[in-house]
């Protein structure tokens, strides 16, 4: 599991040091709000793997700390399983499971940190937070979950998750709702502009 830990955290530290390239670069606000985004999910994703390599509770309230903004209290740290425990076996699939999930989510936050600096504008950008950055993150989760495997935690974590699935899609809409009326989007790159079409029909309205 080590190993796993070293490849996730080179790559999520990867992915963070991008989503701070185009914080730095910006151009707009928006873009950089954007990447604020990713780089929590980031913190949130690297905050999960050291809770699953370490097999310590400890830090998952953080989690949902920085998942909903509010504050909750530490949680208290989950003791190591005994070697002479019976399921070794199952264990041994849980845990290979898991570090099938922690890597392919820190992945997806690379190429989410990637897609951050690549893309040409705001809207394909919105992309990178909004999809392979959010996927990334619930497959750190998961991963973290498989290797806590206690109820408090897994409640924890799937709390996690929700609030993540529930803000991200709301964060992307209003980010384009406020990037489209300022001309902050690249027109040219667009292939059908359905806003403009409504708003003119708007418009048009007596």
């Amino acid at each position: 599991m080590t190993a796993v830990a070293v490849t996730v955290t080179v790559l999520l530290a990867v992915a963070g040091g991008l989503t701070l390239i185009r914080i730095i670069r910006g151009p707009s606000i928006l873009d950089r709000a954007v990447a604020t985004d990713v780089l929590l999910a980031v913190v949130v994703a690297a905050i999960a793997t050291e809770a699953a390599y370490s097999r310590d509770a400890t830090a998952l309230p953080v989690l949902v700390v920085l998942a909903i903004l509010g504050l909750r209290q530490l949680g208290q740290r989950r003791p190591l399983r005994r070697a002479e425990e019976p399921e070794v076996s199952l264990d041994a699939v849980l845990d290979a499971t898991a570090a099938v999930c922690l890597i392919t989510g820190a992945l997806l936050s690379l190429a989410a940190g990637i897609a951050l600096v690549r893309f040409p504008d705001l809207l394909s950008r919105m992309h990178a937070a909004a999809k392979p950055q959010v996927l990334g993150l619930l497959l750190v989760l998961l991963g973290c979950a498989l290797r806590l495997r206690t109820g408090v935690d897994i409640t924890t974590l799937v709390l996690v998750g929700a609030f993540q699935l529930a803000s991200a899609p709301v964060a992307a809409h209003m980010v384009g709702r406020a990037a489209y009326p300022h001309d902050q989007i690249r027109t040219d790159l667009l292939v059908t502009d359905e806003l403009a079409a409504h708003l003119d029909r708007i418009s048009e309205r007596p």
